[in-house]
């Protein structure tokens, strides 16, 4: 099942026209290590996840919210 974080990275990239290749080179990272973000493999340290944040153009603390959010629904 895909999370909140995976599907407002995948829709923000959609509109922003950046492949997966071209978010990663964005952020620093290779391709692979971006797309286990997209596909919640991985969940973003403290660096990724002011990434993301200015990258969705949102809040950092609202960011950490829905993730801890889904982390507490996971258990």
């Amino acid at each position: 099942m895909k999370s909140k974080l995976s599907i407002m990275l995948a829709a923000k990239r959609s509109e922003k026209q950046l492949t997966k290749k071209q978010t990663a080179e964005l952020m620093g990272v290779t391709p692979m290590y971006y797309a286990r973000f997209e596909n919640n493999n991985l969940t973003p340290s403290k660096r990724n996840l002011d990434f993301f944040a200015d990258f969705l153009e949102m809040d950092r603390e609202d960011l950490w919210n829905i993730i801890e959010e889904e982390k507490k629904m996971k258990l």
